[in-house]
C-alpha cells in the first residue's frame, strides 16, 4: 500500500468513521486502484469520470456498490490529497426502479374484515 493510501485510512479513523465503512471504502479504492492498475494517487480525473460510466453501463453497479464507490473515491481525492474536481459534482448514483406495491382486492378486503367497528 502506498503512502497517501496508509494516510486515506487514517483521516478516515480521525473522522470517526466505522470500521466497516473503513473497510468498504478501502475496498472499494482498491477496486478502482485495480480497475487502472496504477495507484489510486496516479488516476486522473478523465479516468475516474470513465470508470464511473463503464460501472453503471457496463457491469451494471447497484444503487450500493455505486454509491459506496463514488463515497469512497470522492473521500480519498477530495480529503486524503485534496483535490477538488469537477467529476464528483457530476456522478450521482443511479436511483432505485421499483414498483409501488398495489394491493389486490382480495387482500384489501381481507385488511378491511378485520377492521372492528
Amino acid at each position: 500500500m502506498t503512502r497517501l493510501f496508509h494516510r486515506f485510512v487514517q483521516d478516515m479513523q480521525l473522522r470517526n468513521f466505522s470500521e466497516s465503512t473503513i473497510r468498504s471504502y478501502t475496498y472499494a479504492l482498491k477496486q478502482l486502484a485495480a480497475h487502472f492498475d496504477k495507484a489510486p494517487e496516479l488516476i486522473n480525473e478523465q479516468e475516474i469520470k470513465a470508470y464511473f460510466l463503464y460501472n453503471r453501463n457496463v457491469k451494471h453497479w447497484s444503487r450500493a456498490a455505486f454509491s459506496v464507490s463514488i463515497s469512497a473515491t470522492k473521500f480519498f481525492f477530495e480529503k486524503t490529497m485534496q483535490k477538488q474536481w469537477n467529476v464528483f459534482g457530476l456522478v450521482r448514483s443511479p436511483r432505485d426502479k421499483s414498483l409501488p406495491e398495489i394491493l389486490r382486492l382480495k387482500e384489501v378486503n381481507k385488511i378491511f374484515s378485520c377492521i372492528k367497528m
